[in-house]
């Protein structure tokens, strides 16, 4: 039986601090560590997020987040579809 688990669940679920994401149990399968990965754009401190469970694949996009100082981004296009690519996998919950 699989949990009916919306986007607002997945948010109201999020750890505030990314260094929280690790011990952060997935809303959907319950399993520990999420990942995360910002996306962003050249000469803006704003960008989006990508958060997902590597053991059921289930995550969520967030828009609009600012993208912390010092984080990994991804701002070029080809890095950022090099990255999609290699996570097609994942199921974004909307």
């Amino acid at each position: 039986m699989s949990k009916n688990i919306t986007y607002i669940d997945w948010v109201k679920h999020l750890p505030i601090g990314d260094a929280e994401y690790e011990q952060c149990s997935c809303p959907v399968c319950n399993s520990t560590g999420l990942a995360y990965q910002y996306f962003g754009f050249a000469g803006s401190e704003f960008g989006w997020k990508l958060v997902w469970c590597p053991s059921c694949m289930n995550g969520i996009r967030i828009s609009r987040t600012r993208v912390p100082a010092g984080a990994q981004v991804l701002i070029a296009d080809e890095d950022q579809e090099q990255f999609l690519n290699q996570h097609s996998e994942v199921n974004l919950i909307v």
